[in-house]
């Protein structure tokens, strides 16, 4: 038995040290794509509706519909900052595949949207439930509030970005319909799968508003899509390597060339008297040197004549 808890307690001890050495960390949210649809500001399958021709909407970005006779009392020279466009194809697939994608991602936790509320990023399961106060989203990152139910704001509901939060990554998945009430403001990209996107007067929007099957519906509004840096690609930069080559230093052998000096010793014969003549055979001292030889010549020989006689 004692053998059996000190096992038991031994595993303990091993599992509370492994949690504190790794945390459970919940699963980061992750913002659809949203395709051809991440152009358009407002779409309505079934058409999109301005309540008042004279009335103060304004729509900066396009608006579409499958028919263009659907889009009513919204006027594209002044009330839409892009481009009113019907039949808008490909779009209700295109967000039916981003309405589809935010369903599979694991929640974070549920919540509640009355009252005041501050989340950081993360996947939020919420009921059939009212955002009357402040939902504050703070840091950098994707929010995504998925619905079970409809969801209504009342007019003092507020959702607010902090510490680089940005509209651009806020997602409203709602399998019926949304409806946002007077006065109230809203930042993100609603989804509504079956039912509309009613917009009450003056509610605003920072985002998108995409109806799959329904009407879009506003009555002087401003809604903003959010201009979205797209990712930018960080260029795989491959080193070049070049290849060294060693260059043969050339080895300079010194040729030392030896130089032999000649001397030439001359010597130095005494001259005659300068007589004013080069040293030569053909001077009066060569003659007169010449004659002497002559003369001696020839008194050796009458010498020896006169010996044998």
């Amino acid at each position: 038995m004692k053998k059996a808890v000190g096992i038991f307690k031994g595993a303990m001890a091993l599992f509370i040290v492994s949690v504190l050495i790794n945390p459970i960390v919940a699963s980061a949210a992750t913002a659809p794509s949203l395709g051809v649809s991440n152009a358009y500001a407002v779409f309505g399958k079934a058409g999109v509706t301005n309540d008042s021709v004279t009335s103060t909407t304004y729509v900066w970005g396009n608006v579409g519909a499958d028919i263009l006779t659907s889009i009513t009392n919204l006027n594209d020279a002044t009330q839409v900052g892009g481009t009113i466009i019907a039949p808008a194809t490909g779009i209700q697939t295109a967000v039916s595949a981003a309405y589809d994608a935010l369903d599979t991602q694991p929640a974070t936790a549920s919540l509640d949207l009355a009252g005041t509320n501050t989340v950081t990023p993360g996947v939020y399961n919420i009921g059939a439930t009212t955002l009357n106060g402040t939902l504050t989203l703070d840091g950098v990152g994707v929010y995504i509030f998925r619905s079970n139910s409809s969801i209504t704001t009342s007019g003092g509901g507020t959702v607010h970005l902090i510490n680089g939060a940005t509209a651009c990554n806020v997602f409203w998945q709602i399998p019926t319909s949304m409806t946002i009430g007077t006065g109230s403001h809203v930042e993100g990209t609603i989804i509504a799968q079956t039912g509309l996107i009613s917009m009450a007067t003056g509610a605003t929007l920072t985002g998108r508003a995409l109806s799959i099957t329904k009407q879009v519906t506003l009555d002087s509004n401003q809604i903003t899509e959010p201009i979205c840096a797209a990712p930018v690609a960080t260029p795989v930069v491959t080193p070049v390597v070049t290849p060294v080559i060693a260059s043969a230093t050339p080895v300079v052998i010194p040729v030392v060339i030896a130089t032999t000096t000649a001397t030439l010793t001359t010597t130095t014969i005494p001259k005659l008297p300068n007589t004013g003549f080069s040293d030569s055979v053909i001077t009066p001292w060569g003659i007169m040197a010449l004659s002497g030889v002559l003369l001696l010549m020839a008194i050796s020989t009458g010498l020896y004549l006169k010996k044998r006689a």
